[in-house]
């Protein structure tokens, strides 16, 4: 199923047997659903289950019109658990992957990580986004940062104004910044070469590369941060789209990570240019690159980026 969910609809052939046309898109994720559910009751030590049903959780935001962040906060919560289970079974191939697709989570701001400026300075709110948050209730668990008490406090207020409000964690506002513990995706990185390194030995690797969706994205994410930034632990990184988390763009398989930061036409469907001023993202048109950078929020990266580079 997953195979079929990656091709174009025009491009799907008809299913055979009982199913007299084409396959949707909901179709074919809900096929996957079922199928990661049933592999994790029949075979509950294996993280195989987890793993798909990580990758579910992702395509959620396309097909089910779950909120970008909530998708990846869902996705990291069972990769976590996903590796977890892999590193007790001895799955070299999933203690890597999943540590991998976990680190792209963390760049897509599954961290809950927010910044975002009130009276008297910066301040910082890690939410729980998952989808499971309800967007108002009595309670919620926040943590709450800041350089002063009265920053602390009025990042408080804004939040208690939120929840009051029905917002759900999940869902970003004018002026609030994703925010990136790189040291945490470095570290996830790190551990997963120790299998990648094992499966190398008996020429597997490729295994991992071939059905990652995050390495590219990891991978170039560490080389801003370490190499060109040069940021210090505890120095936070911007998450590259500040977008909140996974983009309404279906998964086309490996090698087409490469998209329209605004549209999300891939790398196969058009010619992309990269932004000459950070180069981190990518266009398919001029078009394209002034609406992202005065309505999807490029603006504010791009010069932050910019600004610490230099």
């Amino acid at each position: 199923p997953r195979k079929l969910y990656r091709r174009r609809p025009a491009e799907r052939l008809e299913w055979p047997g009982e199913l007299p046309k084409q396959l949707s898109t909901r179709g074919l994720l809900e096929a996957v659903e079922v199928f990661a559910g049933e592999q994790r009751e029949c075979a509950p030590d294996s993280p195989v289950g987890l793993w798909n049903a990580a990758w579910v959780a992702k395509e959620a935001v396309p097909v089910r019109k779950v909120l970008g962040l909530a998708a990846a906060a869902d996705m990291h919560e069972l990769l976590v658990r996903c590796y977890t289970l892999a590193d007790e079974t001895g799955d070299d191939f999933l203690r890597a992957e999943a540590r991998i697709e976990a680190a792209m989570a963390l760049v897509e701001g599954a961290g809950g990580l927010v910044g975002y400026r009130v009276d008297g300075g910066p301040g910082q709110v890690r939410r729980d986004m998952r989808s499971s948050q309800p967007a108002a209730g009595p309670t919620q668990q926040l943590q709450v940062m800041g350089a002063s008490a009265a920053i602390r406090q009025g990042v408080g207020r804004n939040e208690a104004r939120r929840l009051a409000g029905g917002v759900h964690p999940a869902f970003l506002e004018a002026g609030e910044m994703l925010l990136v513990e790189w040291w945490e995706v470095r570290r996830l990185w790190n551990d997963a070469m120790v299998p990648y390194d094992a499966l190398a030995r008996w020429k597997h690797e490729h295994n991992v590369y071939g059905e990652s969706t995050g390495w590219d994205i990891v991978d170039s994410f560490l080389h801003m941060t370490l190499v060109e930034q040069r940021l210090a632990p505890g120095q936070y990184a911007v998450s590259p789209s500040n977008k909140a988390g996974f983009q309404p763009r279906r998964d086309h398989g490996h090698g087409n990570e490469r998209e329209c930061a605004n549209c999300g036409l891939d790398a196969n469907e058009v010619t992309l240019q990269c932004c000459a001023r950070c180069k981190l993202v990518w266009y398919c048109s001029a078009d394209c690159q002034r609406e992202d950078w005065k309505h999807g929020g490029h603006k504010t990266v791009c010069k932050k980026v910019s600004r610490t580079t230099r």
